[in-house]
């Protein structure tokens, strides 16, 4: 039987990603998770139909980034979901000064 006071866990990672996601309703989400993949399942729970993940960044400031991005677009319907299917060129085109790395995770 393992103690779990002494046991090491591995380090948890910080590592944050803004995604995009498009769902067949003809909305885009633009969020931030540290793993975009759950978050795409728990987002088909909750809407019902599963939406797609077209893209996923590596950025130092995601929730900076995410604020900026949100405040920069048009369309918006509720929190993070805008009308329309936006693209990865969308969202690059209005990070302004912050960073966006493709990551591979798509």
């Amino acid at each position: 039987r393992r103690n779990l006071q002494t046991m090491e866990c591995p380090p948890e990672k910080d590592e944050k990603y803004l995604y995009l996601f498009v769902s067949p309703l003809n909305m885009s989400k633009v969020g931030v998770s540290k793993n975009p993949a759950k978050r795409l399942l728990t987002l088909t729970t909750q809407i019902g139909v599963p939406p797609q993940m077209v893209a996923t960044w590596e950025v130092a400031d995601a929730f900076g980034a995410e604020n900026h991005i949100h405040k920069s677009l048009d369309g918006r319907m509720l929190g993070e979901w805008f009308r329309g299917i936006l693209t990865p060129e969308d969202i690059e085109a209005v990070s302004g000064k912050h960073s966006l790395t493709r990551s591979s995770i798509v």
